[in-house]
This record gives structure tokens, C-alpha cells and sequence, in this order.
């Protein structure tokens, strides 16, 4: 593979990544806004804020160990494996409970 081919290949693969990423950060806020009451929603925004930052910092730990010292293709191996649990772990997510369905205490 020539050196242009390689540079294509990274910039639509970055592109596809930022693509999936902003549907995956736009998702997530919608749900956990649906979620969340006004009372809690600061608390769940905070529980995956500090989830997000910890998986960055168990990622790098666990990547640096792997390439150290394992064959590189464990990594891969690896990183597809984590990727599909979490893409699993997205299909039992349960729905949303819309407000409109609790009785307020005023409707009694």
C-alpha cells in the first residue's frame, strides 16, 4: 500500500469515526435526558461524565500494556472484542419512561 493510499484511507476512516461519534454523543444526551428528571438529571450527565473519563484513562493503561507486551494483533483482537460488548450492552438498554405516564401527586 503506497503512502497516498494510506493517507485516504485515514482521512475517510477519521471522517466515518467523527460521523459515528457525533450520532453517538447526540444519542446519548437524548437518553439520558429522557431519563433523567430536572432533579437527577445533573447527577446522571456526572455518573457518565466520570464513566467517559475513567474508560479513557483504563483504555490507555490497558492499550499500553497490551502492545508492551503482547502481539499486536491481540490489541486488535482485543478492541474488536470490548467493541461488540459494547454494542451489546446498547441492546439491553431499556426504554425511556416518558413523564406523562406518572401520576402526579395534584391528579389524585
Amino acid at each position: 500500500m503506497n503512502d497516498h493510499a494510506k493517507v485516504g484511507f485515514l482521512i475517510l476512516t477519521a471522517a466515518l469515526c467523527g460521523f459515528g461519534s457525533s450520532l453517538l454523543w447526540t444519542a446519548q444526551g437524548k437518553y439520558i435526558s429522557e431519563c433523567a428528571t430536572s432533579e437527577t438529571q445533573g447527577l446522571f450527565f456526572a455518573i457518565f461524565g466520570s464513566f467517559f473519563m475513567s474508560s479513557m484513562i483504563v483504555g490507555t493503561l490497558l492499550g499500553s500494556y497490551v502492545i508492551s507486551n503482547l502481539p499486536l494483533t491481540y490489541f486488535f483482537k482485543l478492541l474488536t472484542v470490548i467493541c461488540a460488548v459494547g454494542t451489546l450492552f446498547f441492546l439491553i438498554l431499556p426504554l425511556p419512561i416518558k413523564e406523562d405516564n406518572f401520576v402526579n401527586s395534584d391528579q389524585l
